[in-house]
């Protein structure tokens, strides 16, 4: 079987599940599948440790799954249960167990996360995942300027799905993403979800490098959002 290919699919059925749930009206509120993205969580989850912490997005339940392995907690916590990870209180996006945090601002955990990154004791690293929508974010830039200033072992992983919620990324982004990340000094790594052997190995680079070197990186990861941004609001055909 190919790297961590069954946990993505236990992540492709748990989210699958969720929009059903959702369309019963079993689930309150709104929620924000990542089908079609599940991969980037299972492999990187191989490769981080117990002392490293990751910071979520709106999109955060394949790494949540990926990282704590609790599918009960998660799917109690988004059923707004008590016995929930969040106490039922946190809903789809605010999520916090073992490692893991998350937040429905858009950038707004990447401050955080380097603030985190620059008390990381040992080897630990601390990884803030983005999608591309949050590339027009001011706050992105100022973290990516002070995180190379004090060279700080912080990962961020770049979901580009190439849409933000309805909006088709050329319509929103001008010059090279690449570009952005090198203008600060970032080392920049790039891979495709689709051959999942190459795409395991460079997320290895990529979490070796940053823990090794105890500076910031970026993993660029090309990849789509099979579902609608949230529950049914999605314009593609």
């Amino acid at each position: 079987m190919l790297p961590n290919l069954k946990l993505a699919l236990d992540i492709r059925a748990f989210e699958s599940r969720l929009l059903d749930l959702f369309g019963q009206g079993a689930i309150r509120g709104t929620v924000h599948t990542c089908l079609g993205q599940e991969m980037t969580p299972s492999l990187l989850s191989s490769h981080l440790g117990f002392e490293d912490l990751l910071f979520g997005t709106h999109r955060g339940h394949g790494f949540f799954l990926a990282l704590t392995g609790d599918f009960q907690g998660l799917a109690r916590e988004i059923l707004g249960r008590l016995q929930g990870v969040s106490r039922g209180l946190g809903g789809s996006q605010h999520l916090h167990e073992q490692q893991v945090f998350t937040n429905g601002v858009q950038g707004g955990l990447v401050p955080v996360a380097a603030g985190a990154a620059a008390g990381a004791d040992g080897d630990a690293i601390v990884v803030a995942v983005i999608g591309d929508g949050t590339l027009g974010q001011g706050v992105l830039y100022e973290t990516l300027n002070i995180a190379e200033l004090f060279g700080i072992p912080l990962l961020l992983v770049l979901e580009d799905n190439g849409i933000a919620q309805s909006t088709p990324q050329q319509q929103t982004l001008a010059g090279d993403i690449r570009a952005r990340f090198e203008a600060f000094a970032w080392t920049y790594f790039h891979a495709s979800d689709q051959n999942l052997v190459d795409f395991d190995s460079v997320v290895r680079r990529t979490v070796d490098h940053v823990r090794a070197t105890r500076s910031p990186s970026v993993l660029h990861v090309t990849t789509r959002r099979l579902g609608p941004h949230s529950k049914g609001d999605d314009n593609r055909a």
